[in-house]
């Protein structure tokens, strides 16, 4: 399993978690048998608890993907470094390649023509 697979499935499980324990106090509250007054003042603060908890998360999140976009820059930047070299060295050879082709024929001896085979 991958380091990013295994990051997403950690968010996606505190971020459930989160859920869970969210929906269960607020039903917990509200089933509780207290008075009205009460329940609404318990439920107003679970609500700022799990508010303060999606922010968190939210916070996390935005963290990762922060952290996920600077990998991906350099591993875009290396890869075009590497492209860049590449090209380098392919264009130096051609040059080169053209260089000797042309040296050799610069330096061919022009050869006479041959209108009858066998005779020179």
């Amino acid at each position: 399993m991958n380091d990013k697979s295994h990051k997403t499935r950690t968010r996606s499980f505190i971020l459930g978690t989160i859920v869970g324990a969210a929906v269960g106090a607020a039903l917990g509250v509200l089933y509780a048998p207290k008075r009205g007054e009460e329940t609404r003042k318990e439920l107003k603060e679970k609500t700022k608890e799990i508010k303060d908890k999606a922010k968190e998360v939210v916070k996390e999140g935005h963290q990762t993907f922060l952290e996920w976009s600077e990998e991906a820059k350099k591993a875009a930047s290396g890869f075009s470094k590497t492209a860049q070299e590449s090209l380098q060295q392919v264009s130096e050879s051609v040059t080169e390649k053209a260089s000797a082709v042309a040296k050799d024929i610069k330096e061919a001896k022009p050869r006479k023509p041959r209108y009858f085979k066998g005779i020179r």
